[in-house]
């Protein structure tokens, strides 16, 4: 080992007890999960006028405290709440002592040891601190009182925040407290811009520094090791900051697709001995808007793919917990996302720590929910926000307020505390040379899409219940990516804000329909559009097309990624064999699984991917591909049917020994076939029962063309030899010609024609059977979710199983929900409590509707999100209706979302029923 002379480790360990970093002692806990307990007295509603405990932080009303309130509620609770809690103060003279709240709604008045801590602190959602070194006692307990008024003094603060936004009005100490423990001379906040031309630049705002001090800096890797030499600066007293600047050759650049992480140590040497040293992670990278152009981020163009969120927990309101944020990014990733705005406030320090280390583009937002903070207010809280987040490499964007609630005397604060000089939006505006249009229809998109801005809606396809989100996307994705200047957009949103009131047996609450308006519910399940988002955002996009008699193993190919090249994924791909009707299981076996020959695409290339598959391939029922990104990540797994469905076996019928025969009673014709009975009406044609040995069947009613006016012409009835064939012919407003063939050992054959002129919300055949008796179903189709005509992508080819529910999207988040139109099914069980019974179809683009859904308990007058469905409630369709957006109706949303239309051209499909 080599030695070292004494005297040189002397000067080592005298350099290193300089550095004295910050301590930092929590008076609460750290989230939601982990609180501690204060004492508490709540001025009015529930649990008022009498001390308790609280637990530190929370949201009070989520305690049983107080009163709920929406923004837009009228008449507003004006509770207060007071909190006292002792704490010990150490050995710290010497030091500066300040005490941090991260976050406290609204006004917050703060004493120590009776005495006021400094100027009561307005606004809900930004950290701010006080320096009580002068009021704690070391080696002593203190008294912390705090009073928070839930409604503030100042009546921009309630007109940004709390009397007109569409959230949540809480109360309380939400975000944790606690204290700061810095030297005499001490660093308060730095502010980095680091480039992806590797030149480094840190704003340091030091306190107190003495004539000679010099600040340094290392830049590091996150586990330690050193890039490049130390760098520094002799302090400047009669600057409000010192300058240190460094240059660094060929960094990894910080982006979503690679979220290169750096950190800086900055020291404060002084002659006295005692400086103060602070980390601070970062990521170098260069973003510019370059005005009738583009975003860039490290000089070339990128696409927000966006969601907006709220903060939000149905138990604890807008107190969260790291979980919850890895669990909110880790969703936006998995469905291909790489953008989030702040949707409306400044979120917890932590969600943007995880959006720099798993790569999440941000628009960070001060509160004005179209209305604005006062200048006076507005000035302070610019500088909490961007002093708090201002080194976050994953914000690209400032919002100053939402919808109209900008302070445009704020505008130029910004630059003040950001040396990156990020652009400022006003979103819903053009402003800061980006078009940020909020709820374009589809021909707005197109507009839009003619000129020259930069255009990125921050608010689009708004979803509500099951409509919006992925409804429509692929329309108007696909047109905003055709146009050159595009930057891409914000779903409006992430969740559903739907609280767990305390004061209503713990029931859901989301304000009728202002707050079910997530892609995720508010546990984060995930609604049907999540999956058709994931497919349409997929970085590695796959063109869709059917496998046909022309498909010879090569797929088309489109690389969306930013930085990726295409060999930097990963492919795989599978033939499967599916279960038949019969089996109970509803796994597929893999019959091979193999690697695309490699291919090489740069972003933006397209190409064509030889997926090299067996010259067996067709025996196979389904084709699985799986596409994986440079960290591993699934992106999508493209799934197509091989087999037709007229080609799917059908389980044999063991027939019995008597003949097939019809007989007739009054105006009822009775076909008796293999064992069963088959019940007709004369007088309207349709199928009315079927009765195996003593059970019935309570299929009936049908088929009827859906949605149509038909009357029977006809109804006719024949033995032709062992067969026993059925017709019924209908005119009207279309024609309708109906088929049935029974043949012995063989299921039961609906042969039907129809043609009709026009435009419809679905056409079709439908039958009936008693909800009230149905079990679940198990199909051969797109699952496990429902489609609607204009969000068909994301569901996979495949047997499913569901059991009934009557879950209400976004007011009861059973998912996948039962009833609905079901996508490509080729044959489905419909288990029910008398006798299950399937039925087979022959054309591949067939759908099956599996009932209505219930309508939602605050649906919207409009019925945007309401689509109509026909009034049978089994149906075998060509096409099915489309749905809205809480602001649009279908029509609006692009061509996907037209209805069906017919020239009159006759369509004709089978169907076999096994019973």
């Amino acid at each position: 080992m080599k030695k070292f002379p004494l005297a040189c480790f002397g000067l080592f360990f005298a350099i290193s007890s300089f550095a004295q970093t910050t301590i930092t002692e929590y008076l609460s806990g750290k989230d939601k999960d982990h609180t501690v307990q204060w004492n508490f007295f709540c001025t009015d509603g529930r649990l008022s006028g009498k001390w308790t405990t609280i637990p530190v932080p929370s949201n009070w009303e989520l305690q049983g405290f107080g009163a709920y309130n929406y923004g837009g509620d009228r008449n507003k609770a004006h509770e207060s709440g007071m909190y006292k809690h002792e704490f010990a103060v150490g050995n710290y003279t010497g030091k500066r002592v300040f005490i941090v709240f991260e976050g406290s709604m609204t006004d917050t008045k703060v004493t120590i040891n009776g005495k006021s801590a400094g100027p009561i602190h307005q606004g809900s959602f930004y950290r701010f601190k006080y320096d009580i070194t002068d009021l704690v006692k070391f080696n002593a307990k203190n008294l912390l009182e705090v009073t928070v008024d839930k409604m503030s003094a100042n009546a921009g603060v309630n007109d940004a925040e709390r009397n007109y936004s569409d959230f949540w009005v809480f109360g309380g100490i939400y975000r944790p407290v606690y204290l700061e423990m810095v030297p005499e001379t001490y660093i308060d906040h730095t502010a980095v811009n680091a480039k992806a031309d590797g030149s480094f630049q840190l704003d340091v705002y030091a306190k107190n520094l003495k004539d000679g001090d010099v600040i340094e800096g290392q830049v590091k890797k996150l586990n330690g090791e050193n890039v490049g030499k130390p760098f520094s600066v002799t302090a400047d007293l009669s600057a409000d900051h010192s300058e240190l600047k460094a240059s660094f050759n060929k960094p990894l650049l910080w982006s979503a697709e690679y979220p290169n992480l750096y950190q800086v140590v900055v020291n404060i040497k002084s002659k006295q001995g005692g400086g103060h040293s602070v980390k601070q992670k970062f990521g170098f990278r260069t973003v510019e808007v370059r005005p009738q152009d583009g975003l860039y981020v490290n000089g070339t163009k990128e696409i927000l793919k966006g969601v907006c969120r709220h903060s939000f927990w149905p138990e604890t309101g807008r107190t969260l917990s790291h979980k919850i944020h890895l669990m909110d990014v880790k969703a936006m990733k998995d469905m291909n996302g790489n953008a989030v705005r702040m949707s409306h406030y400044p979120p917890d320090q932590d969600f943007l720590d995880v959006c720099d280390s798993l790569g999440i583009y941000v628009l960070d937002e001060l509160t004005g929910w179209q209305h604005k903070y006062d200048t006076l207010v507005g000035h302070k809280l610019v500088k909490e926000m961007l002093v708090r987040d201002v080194n976050h490499p994953s914000i690209l964007f400032w919002d100053n307020g939402n919808e109209g609630g900008w302070n445009v005397m704020l505008d130029n604060d910004y630059a003040l505390y950001d040396p990156q000089k990020r652009n400022v939006l006003h979103p819903w505006a053009l402003f800061g040379n980006v078009d940020t249009h909020h709820y374009p229809d589809y021909n707005a998109i197109l507009k839009a899409t003619s000129g020259k801005e930069v255009f990125m809606p921050t608010e689009f396809m708004h979803g509500l219940y099951d409509g919006g989100a992925g409804a429509a996307l692929e329309d108007f994705w696909g047109q905003m990516m055709s146009y050159p200047h595009a930057a891409g957009g914000f779903i409006w949103a992430l969740i559903d804000e739907d609280v767990i009131r305390t004061d209503k047996n713990n029931t859901y609450d989301g304000v009728g329909n202002r707050a079910p308006d997530g892609i995720l519910g508010p546990h984060r399940e995930k609604e049907g559009s999540f999956y058709t988002i994931k497919e349409i955002w997929s970085p590695v996009y796959i063109h869709p097309a059917p496998i046909d008699k022309t498909f010879n193993g090569k797929i088309e190919v489109e690389n969306r990624y930013t930085f990726t090249k295409l060999s930097q994924c990963k492919f795989k791909w599978q033939l499967v064999k599916l279960p038949s009707a019969q089996d109970k299981s509803t796994r597929a076996i893999t019959t091979a699984i193999g690697l695309p020959l490699p291919l090489e695409l740069a972003p933006g290339e397209k190409g064509t991917l030889n997926l090299h598959l067996p010259a067996t391939w067709a025996k196979s029922d389904a084709l699985y591909l799986t596409a994986y990104g440079p960290h591993g990540e699934e992106l999508f797994t493209w799934s197509w049917a091989i087999k037709s469905p007229a080609a799917i076996a059908k389980a044999p019928i063991l027939a019995a020994k008597s003949t097939i025969a019809g007989a007739v009673n009054g105006n009822e014709l009775v076909v008796s076939s293999d064992g069963k009975k088959y019940y007709f009406d004369k007088t309207t044609g349709y199928i009315e029962k079927v009765i195996k040995s003593k059970t019935e069947i309570s299929l009936s009613g049908g088929p009827v063309l859906a949605g149509v006016n038909t009357t029977l012409k006809d109804f006719t009835y024949k033995t032709a030899g062992k067969q026993f064939i059925v017709e019924a012919n209908y005119q009207g407003d279309a024609t309708l010609n109906v088929k049935w063939t029974f043949t012995p050992g063989k299921p039961v054959k609906l042969e039907y024609t129809y043609a009709q002129t026009g435009d419809f919300d679905f056409m079709g055949i439908t039958f009936n059977y008693p909800e009230e008796k149905v079990t679940g179903m198990k199909w051969l189709g797109r699952g496990p979710y429902r489609v609607w005509k204009n969000r068909v992508p994301g569901q996979q080819f495949g047997v499913w199983h569901k059991a009934y529910n009557n879950t209400i999207t976004g007011q009861d988040w059973g998912y996948p929900e039962f009833k609905g139109y079901h996508g490509e099914v080729n044959w489905a069980v419909i288990e029910n409590k008398e006798s299950p019974f399937t039925v087979y179809t022959d054309n591949k683009n067939m759908y099956l509707q599996m009932y209505h859904p219930a309508r939602e308990q605050d649906a919207l007058k409009n019925n945007n999100v309401e689509p109509p469905f026909p009034d049978g409630n089994i149906g075998f369709l060509n096409g099915i209706s489309a749905i809205g957006t809480k602001f649009q109706a279908a029509k609006q949303m692009g061509p996907q979302s037209q209805k069906n239309h017919t020239t009159g051209e006759p369509i004709s499909n089978t169907l076999w029923f096994e019973f």
